[in-house]
């Protein structure tokens, strides 16, 4: 978390944290056609309703949210969650701990909705469903998300570090080859991803640590490219003291990134042949 983002969200989580049950229920906005899911692990218990309550006041309210967690913490959530359940907010459980579950559990549970995966450590500026959703119901047979990078190779096809993969506008982004961030909302129309995207063994083989990649490739592996929202938003705001344990460090400071998306080429060799004729 950056020095200065710490104003911002120490302000913003107080707010949050004070904002009645009450004043988040039976909001007069308008209803998106869609499914918020997301998943949490246990240090972030404590600070997830954050999240959960700048979802829930945002200009437009999803049909529910479904909150997928560990089932062996069924009896050991705190009543700042459980207390949002009165609201439009389900909590399910899974026998897995991957991050993966923010996805793969709703694609099967709603499996004619369109699913908007969110992350369980920021807090969302109040439009940022609604232009999210505005922009995928545009393009219904893609992965919709507000930010991305284009995955980027070198002459020989070989993928190049994380550190080279650009940040992407309308503009720049790739045909094939942008890939969607979570922490910025991705949304996935109903049928947009190929059917593998449940295959555990394999992507706990070879994408354990990112689920990113894995959710890119398996809309590619459907015939579905991604695309960028083209909405200018603020950027989301991380919340104080959850980034101790994150993958993301993980993931960019020991490139895992970029060998992850090897280990996906190597199990997908029909991919490669997009590489050269990427746009």
């Amino acid at each position: 978390m950056k020095l200065k983002e710490w104003p911002s969200s120490l302000y913003q989580s107080y707010r949050l944290k004070r904002t009645h049950i009450s004043k988040l229920i039976d909001r007069d906005v308008p209803e998106i056609d869609a499914i918020v899911s997301l998943t949490s692990i246990p240090s972030r218990l404590e600070t997830i309703h954050i999240t959960l309550k700048s979802v829930m006041l945002q200009d437009c309210k999803p049909k529910k949210i479904v909150l997928w967690l560990h089932e062996d913490l069924k009896n050991d959530l705190p009543k700042s969650l459980t207390d949002l359940t009165q609201g439009f907010l389900e909590i399910r459980y899974s026998k897995y701990t991957f991050s993966h579950r923010k996805l793969i559990h709703s694609v099967l549970a709603f499996p004619d909705d369109m699913i908007i995966t969110v992350d369980d450590d920021i807090i969302y500026h109040p439009t940022t469903l609604r232009k999210l959703y505005e922009a995928a119901v545009k393009n219904p047979n893609k992965v919709t998300s507000h930010r991305g990078r284009n995955i980027s190779f070198d002459s020989a096809g070989k993928v190049l570090p994380y550190s080279k993969w650009n940040y992407a506008n309308k503009e720049t982004a790739d045909k094939n080859w942008f890939m969607p961030i979570g922490a910025f909302t991705v949304a996935y129309p109903a049928g947009v991803l190929s059917k593998q995207v449940n295959d555990v063994d394999t992507f706990m083989r070879i994408t354990p640590k990112n689920d990113d990649p894995w959710f890119k490739v398996m809309a590619l592996l459907n015939g579905n490219n991604s695309v960028i929202s083209g909405y200018d938003l603020p950027e989301p705001t991380p919340i104080s003291g959850t980034q101790k344990i994150s993958l993301k460090k993980v993931n960019v400071d020991r490139d895992f990134n970029r060998q992850q998306m090897e280990n996906i080429l190597s199990e997908f060799p029909e991919l490669r042949k997009l590489i050269n004729t990427a746009s």
